[in-house]
This record gives structure tokens, sequence and C-alpha cells, in this order.
């Protein structure tokens, strides 16, 4: 008997539209939060306006990807007091953010790919700043209000 070896085969991936992930997004913290209002702003047309609160995660494997997470501190104040019906037992309102933020990485993941055909590693969430984003324009760019919070997701792919 042969033993097999496992390959990572190359994977194109299909190119999320900013209008559908921000969709995704609406559907995802109205799931996570039990309650909010949600509206889309539209695509990110400019350089980003300074927003003290951003997180990214990185994806590596046959599908290499980074999405961006940026908003003000009344959003994580927000998420904190408006947790839903699920007990989550955060210790701080980053721990909030960091799981709200790579929970919605894996959602935009299983929902625009076959995760069946995707090796890509942890989902890991952390902070970040303007100069670790990749040089290249986003592949996707939208803002969002989340009751009254502005919003902006960034996604790229390699």
């Amino acid at each position: 008997m042969q033993a097999t070896i496992e390959r990572l085969e190359p994977f194109t991936p299909a190119m999320p539209i900013s209008h559908i992930m921000a969709n995704f997004f609406q559907k995802f913290i109205k799931y996570w939060m039990s309650k909010s209002e949600v509206k889309y702003l539209g695509e990110l047309q400019e350089w980003p306006v300074d927003m003290p609160v951003e997180r990214c995660v990185r994806w590596n494997g046959n599908a290499r990807g980074m999405v961006v997470f940026r908003c003000y501190e009344g959003f994580v104040k927000w998420l904190k007091e408006n947790k839903g019906y699920k007990p989550l037992n955060f210790g701080s309102e980053n721990e909030m953010l960091n799981e709200m933020v790579g929970l919605y990485c894996t959602y935009v993941i299983n929902n625009f790919w076959r995760p069946e055909l995707l090796k890509i590693g942890p989902i890991l969430t952390k902070p970040c700043t303007l100069e670790e984003w990749p040089t290249l324009s986003p592949d996707a760019a939208f803002s969002l209000l989340v009751e009254g919070n502005p919003v902006e997701i960034r996604l790229w792919m390699d």
C-alpha cells in the first residue's frame, strides 16, 4: 500500500464584491448582537481617515488574504454594552472585538469560497496600523454605520 501526501493545490478564489461583503456583515452583526441597525454607506474610494481602533486578520495557504477592520472606540463600547442574548465571557472590550472580527472573517471565507478546498491556517485577529497594509489598493473596501458607529472593512487577496 502506498502512502499519500497531501499537497496544497493552487486555489484562485472568486473576488468578493464590497456590497456583498457588507451584506454579510449586516447579517453577521445582527446574529451576533441580536439587535442592531446597520446602514451600508458605500465603497471606499479615498485614503482612510484616522480611526483609532484597527484590527487585521491574515490567512495563508493555497488562498492568502488580509481583512482590516477599523472603527472608533464608540463601536467597541457598543459591542460590550449590547452583546445580545449570548453569554459572552470576555475579559475586555478588546477581546470581544478580536473575537467578532475573527468570526466575521471566518464567515466571509466560508460564504465566498468552498472551505473544503481551502487550506488557510489559523484565523488570528491582531491590532494593526496603516503601515502594515499591503501597498496595492484593496480588492474590496466599504464603510458601514452600525448603530451610529462608523466602521470600515477592507479586503486584500493575494
